[in-house]
């Protein structure tokens, strides 16, 4: 992490610019008191719920996290617990398999690629402003231990879990494909 502390942030509270954001000031303040933010999206229709932090890299130069395909006040605590545990030091990243996230499952970090950035996490776009964001995904695995990208994994895990390390053109038919579309 301490290279990169020397990285430029380009958030709203480091380079303001212009009046203020009415809607982002409240998401500001609170990124200022507690160092983050975590935005939740409740499920829609066919679209599972979703949440993501904010402000992990203005605060820790950590990428942001985002945690999908659960329900959402589960992602939220979830995403909640990994911003927790990058306050009080831990470095993550892509690759990282977390056995201390998910009760009875282990977890593993995938880099969110930029063109799901304003697909899924409009919070965050705002208040960086300046793409590239750091953001990794939380992959959960099936009841079998599973992970999506793996063969044996279940097809429900496949409608829920969208690979956000892919394009989304490349990606599996799914809700989360029909996101990207309507972009």
């Amino acid at each position: 992490m301490s290279s990169n502390l020397r990285s430029p942030c380009h958030c709203r509270l480091c380079q303001p610019a212009g009046e203020p954001d009415p809607r982002g000031v409240a998401l500001q303040d609170h990124v200022q008191r507690h160092g983050w933010q975590v935005a939740g999206v409740i499920e829609e229709d066919d679209v599972p719920g979703w949440a993501y932090t904010v402000g992990l890299w203005h605060s820790y130069r950590s990428p942001e996290i985002a945690v999908l395909g659960l329900p959402t006040r589960t992602c939220m605590s979830i995403a909640n617990l990994l911003a927790a545990k990058v306050r009080d030091g831990a470095e993550l990243a892509t690759g990282r398999r977390m056995d201390d996230v998910l009760k009875g499952h282990a977890v593993e970090l995938r880099e969110v690629r930029g063109e799901w950035l304003p697909v899924l996490f409009g919070q965050a776009v705002a208040f960086y402003r300046t793409p590239p964001l750091p953001m990794l995904q939380v992959c959960w695995p099936d009841p079998n231990e599973h992970f999506v990208w793996e063969a044996e994994a279940s097809d429900s895990l496949h409608s829920l879990h969208p690979q956000l390390w892919l394009p989304p053109a490349d990606h599996p038919t799914s809700p989360w494909t029909n996101l990207a579309k309507e972009q």
